[in-house]
């Protein structure tokens, strides 16, 4: 349920709507359900789970939820993005006049046949090999730059949720009902989400990024020698910024992938995302060794994911590329380190 739900059809509506938003509305439409639906449905889900009262009747309820998405992703259109870098211009010329029609904007027929004529031009000109629609992860290897990207990419993906699910199980030490705290560590996400929505097109997708997680080790750092209940409050504090920072991670990911693996490489990072939350409660365990080891782990793995990030770069007020080939300069120009 989790996969298909989580990482299967959110993923895919995600990118949908990110690709068929201009740059101007893109962190807007982006962050909404990243900042209210997602953590505003975890939060009452422990409440479902009280209601029900059985495992098996809340699994019913929780199915019969996805309904919901089925029924709404037949009025949403395809992107024209994905179709037309995928060399598929009839169609995608198809959905840009839809969206024209909907937004009641009135285009000439020279310009449709500008475009249509650009991106025929581009599908011919590519060798068979290299066509857009034959496109596959192996293209990423054929530079040492893309593959440090990807790298980058699935690793800070990783080290993200590896550090929210160990401050959130760190969390759970409060002597608190469970059903409460479980609550509270995902309605905090709904304040960290309001962080993007105020400052991504103001500050940048990196700085933000780099700051969200430097501020989140410092808090895990505050931790060392905190008493037991002021421990558990500020690891809640280091989660707020990590959610903050995983919420500015998907939208970034997005931009920072070009459309013709932007589906693979999203659902790469969505598995990076699965393995650091799995393996978090290894972290979580050497507690035995010493009280505040976990958060020492924790605020080391949040410094190396700041670090890393300044590799790569900056997408905001820039389109999304189409192809690899689109991708390159963007992915190897000098960047600034905030």
């Amino acid at each position: 349920m989790a996969g298909f739900g989580v990482h299967f059809a959110f993923l895919s509506i995600f990118i949908l709507a990110l690709e068929n938003v201009g740059m101007k509305h893109r962190t807007k439409v982006g962050n909404l359900a990243l900042a209210l639906a997602l953590p505003v449905g975890g939060g009452i889900i422990p409440w479902i789970v009280l209601w029900c009262d059985h495992w098996k009747f809340f699994n019913q309820v929780i199915t019969l939820t996805f309904t919901i998405p089925m029924l709404l992703s037949s009025f949403i259109l395809e992107s024209a993005t994905w179709l037309l870098a995928k060399g598929k211009i009839d169609k995608g010329m198809k959905v840009l006049k839809q969206v024209a029609k909907i937004n009641k904007k009135s285009i000439s027929d020279d310009v449709w046949s500008n475009i249509n004529n650009c991106y025929t031009n581009i599908s011919v000109e590519q060798p068979s090999k290299k066509n857009y629609r034959f496109y596959r992860w192996l293209h990423c290897a054929e530079s040492s730059r893309r593959i440090g990207v990807i790298i980058i990419i699935m690793s800070y993906q990783f080290i993200l949720s590896m550090t929210q699910e160990g401050l959130r199980q760190i969390a759970f030490l409060l002597r608190v009902n469970h059903f409460i705290i479980f609550s509270i560590s995902e309605l905090i996400e709904v304040p960290a989400g309001v962080v993007p929505l105020l400052l991504l097109d103001r500050v940048g997708r990196k700085p933000l990024s780099i700051w969200l997680v430097f501020i989140c080790s410092f808090f895990c750092l505050c931790g060392i020698p905190a008493p037991e209940v002021a421990y558990e409050i500020i690891a809640l504090c280091g989660m707020f910024f990590i959610a903050a920072a995983n919420k500015v991670a998907k939208q970034w990911i997005v931009e920072l992938l070009p459309t013709v693996i932007r589906g693979e490489g999203m659902a790469l990072a969505s598995v990076m995302e699965v393995v650091g939350s799995v393996l978090s409660p290894i972290v979580i365990i050497t507690e035995i060794w010493y009280r505040t080891l976990p958060v020492v782990i924790l605020a080391l793995m949040s410094l190396i994911g700041g670090i890393i990030i300044f590799y790569l770069p900056e997408t905001m007020d820039e389109g999304l590329s189409a192809s690899l080939e689109e991708s390159d300069p963007r992915w190897s120009r000098n960047q600034q380190m905030l």
